[in-house]
């Protein structure tokens, strides 16, 4: 089996034009254009990149994910981004557009900027407009991991060297593809049966989880299962939809639809700020786009509702309680 991993390097603004921009460029670049728009692009970029991130089909997905943008752009552009990637062609590193962390920062820029803007497609300019705001999102998100020049690493020792390089890339780790689902799932029944059978937590979460709109746990997961399922079908890329239809599920009374509203940030986008933890997308992953219509905004945090999340949260929900 082939355990090895591919060396790629996340291309930016500087890459294509010569020289660096700032995130208020960026803002601009985005101006006049539907938020749900951009929104459905880059919930896109992140349902079909997903487990995408070094295997044998990143190129392939990469092309696709870039090709949404480049063929709505002009010749030049085009032709621009062809010039670009043919540097690469020695097979040493292999140059990618689509990042996970770039997607949560460029949601950062839709919400800190968010419209009500009806949904429609990109037009021409718009199309390149929106590839150079995520080659900036990509220049920052590449900041974040840039080594300083004054690290002497020809007189650090191994150990030294690995802790300095692990720092610098953990931010980044923890916003690659997860493959912890079936593991969260495990631990977070594993977590509200203790909490069902504990004598002083039992009541604890009982209110807990009806304070989530939901009548016991079982419910919650079967409810976040069909959103997975919803946008990952049988786990092929071809069936992988970022925009999830829940009609039938609803309809069939298999879902808690007010648990899922519960999960949208639609509500509280007028009160976004950023911060290092994307703490406002982690508690509501879902965007509403219509009556039983949501965009998936990040599988990861997804996940976290099965367990991760609740851990903290039953603990400040019992902290509140007993005040």
């Amino acid at each position: 089996m082939n355990t090895s991993m591919k060396i790629f390097q996340l291309l930016e603004y500087k890459d294509f034009y010569g020289e660096e921009k700032s995130l208020n460029d960026a803002i601009k670049l985005i101006e006049g254009i539907p938020s749900v728009t951009l929104l459905n692009y880059i919930s896109g970029f992140m349902v079909h990149s997903y487990l995408h991130d070094n295997d044998d089909n990143t190129g392939k997905i990469q092309f696709e994910l870039v090709s949404s943008l480049l063929n709505k752009c002009s010749e030049r552009t085009r032709q621009l981004w062809v010039k670009i990637v043919t540097k690469f062609e020695d097979g040493t590193i292999d140059p990618i557009f689509v990042w996970g962390l770039s997607n949560l920062h460029f949601y950062d820029l839709i919400f800190t900027n968010y419209n009500n803007l009806i949904s429609r497609d990109l037009e021409t300019s718009e199309a390149k407009n929106v590839f150079d705001a995520y080659l900036i999102i990509n220049q920052l998100v590449n900041t974040q991991t840039t080594v300083e020049e004054e690290i002497d690493f020809d007189n650090k020792n191994e150990d030294e060297i690995r802790d300095f390089v692990v720092a610098k890339l953990m931010y980044q780790r923890d916003y690659m593809s997860s493959l912890d689902f079936r593991n969260q799932v495990e631990r977070g029944d594993a977590f509200f049966n203790y909490i069902k059978a504990h004598k002083k937590y039992a009541e604890f979460g009982v209110k807990y989880l009806l304070n989530k709109g939901v009548s016991n746990f079982e419910e919650m997961f079967r409810t976040l299962l069909v959103i997975f399922t919803q946008s990952f079908g049988n786990g092929s890329n071809v069936e992988r939809r970022q925009l999830i239809d829940l009609s039938e599920s609803v309809k069939h009374n298999f879902i808690n639809l007010d648990f899922i509203k519960s999960l949208c940030i639609n509500n509280y986008i007028n009160s976004y700020k950023r911060d290092v933890s994307f703490l406002s997308i982690r508690n509501r992953f879902l965007y509403q786009v219509s009556q039983h219509k949501f965009l998936l905004l990040n599988i990861n945090f997804l996940y976290d509702h099965f367990f991760n999340s609740h851990v903290f949260a039953f603990h400040n929900y019992i902290k509140k309680e007993t005040r």
